[in-house]
């Protein structure tokens, strides 16, 4: 895979990303750093990007593929509430299919365990005055990964009350490759990281001690054509990277 170095290049890449012409499934990393945009990318054939462009809406074979999968686009919250974005309902609603999701989930970046009271309390985060942390993640420690949060995965807080009450609702990523999966992009920062992913998931369901319920997505590897026809058509297109520093 060719490496572009060439920022002119790379913010057309970067465009291609945006406008739906190039998989999340081609990327193999992304960074933003002060040097720039840095890629390792396979790109698509030019002239089937150009004649993807063309159409914006989809043709009866795909409106046919894209009916096989439910899909959710809004973005998913596992350190404030979920209220109004239906994420609850689509899960419990779509056990044992495949579902296709493009979303975004911010979290915090991942901190050493080990650190003292002293040094959490001058690390540059706000996560020890979130309520969602404070109420609904106090049994898991320390956060040493972006989309890896243990077999009791992460919380999905339905509103103020769930929240109060321990967060009843959780869900874990089954990611075939982790972090590194091909199907994500993470924005980093200091405080926060954007985990934004675009991906085939089954749906299950299991029950946790306490009265509490896990849904577990596993990704799932589907046909080329397929993946590239949700991505097409699926996306969303107006999802911007949220405050990830407490400076900016």
């Amino acid at each position: 895979m060719p490496m572009l170095q060439n920022m002119p290049q790379n913010m057309k890449v970067f465009e291609m990303i945006c406008n739906q012409q190039l998989s999340f499934s081609k990327v193999k990393t992304i960074a933003l750093t002060g040097l720039g945009l840095l890629m390792l990318i396979t790109l698509p054939n030019a002239s089937s990007a150009t004649t993807a462009a063309k159409r914006s809406s989809p043709n009866a074979s795909e409106r046919a593929e894209l009916n096989k999968h439910p899909t959710f686009t809004k973005n998913i919250h596992v350190i404030d509430k979920n209220e109004g974005n239906n994420v609850h309902r689509f899960l419990e609603s779509n056990i044992g299919k495949t579902v296709f999701f493009d979303t975004a989930i911010l979290v915090y970046t991942p901190i050493n365990p080990n650190l003292t009271q002293e040094q959490k309390d001058l690390a540059p985060t706000d996560r020890f005055q979130n309520k969602v942390m404070n109420k609904c993640w106090i049994d898991q420690g320390g956060i040493a990964s972006y989309t890896d949060f243990g077999e009791k995965g992460f919380p999905l807080p339905l509103n103020d009350a769930d929240i109060n009450a321990g967060c009843k609702t959780r869900i874990r990523l089954a990611l075939t490759d982790g972090d590194a999966s091909p199907d994500i992009i993470i924005f980093r920062g200091d405080n926060k990281a954007e985990i934004v992913l675009s991906s085939f998931f089954e749906v299950a369901k299991k029950s946790l001690d306490g009265a509490k319920t896990l849904y577990i997505l596993t990704q799932k590897t589907m046909p080329e054509e397929t993946a590239d026809i949700f991505v097409k058509f699926k996306r969303n297109k107006n999802r911007d990277v949220r405050k990830l520093s407490l400076d900016q």
